[in-house]
């Protein structure tokens, strides 16, 4: 509220304004978005993978690995939502953006649970699986580069 000069209150609506992100900070944005493309990229084949060699398999580890790499795809793609466009900007997208991760992750313990449960309960035991075996040591390989890249960023 503001007082007028007659003693009377009026209500103002002011706009809290920020200052225009800085080159830097628009072009870490850009590489954050690059960086969050590519790990999405590999999490949807490594989550495509990781499931398929788990259901040959019948490894409720694989399929959890490959489930869990679709989860971590869904963040990716919410990082990317983050840092387009006039969220590029937005102080609240940071908030929305990790809140949605959050549920994100919180979202695959049920289906574990009942997963590993079931396989319990039909006596199912895992299998080798050399797709399994590669897809597992591509990511040993790729996924610390990209999250040494994000961690620096």
């Amino acid at each position: 509220m503001i007082f007028g000069d007659s003693g009377t209150t009026t209500t103002t609506c002011r706009s809290v304004s920020h200052a225009p992100p800085s080159a830097r900070w628009l072009r870490d944005a850009r590489t954050a978005r690059t960086l969050s493309l590519a790990t999405l990229a590999w999490l949807g084949a490594e989550s495509a993978l990781g499931v398929a060699a788990g259901l040959a398999a019948h490894s409720v580890a694989l399929i959890g690995w490959g489930m869990f790499s679709l989860v971590e795809a869904v963040a990716s793609l919410i990082v990317v939502w983050r840092f387009t466009g006039a969220r590029t900007r937005s102080a609240d997208a940071e908030a929305r953006a990790g809140r949605a991760v959050a549920i994100s992750f919180w979202l695959l313990a049920p289906y574990l649970a009942l997963h590993v449960v079931y396989d319990l309960w039909a006596g199912h035991t895992a299998r080798p699986s050399v797709l399994g075996a590669v897809v597992t040591a591509v990511s040993l390989f790729v996924m610390p580069f990209l999250g040494v890249a994000k961690r620096r960023l």
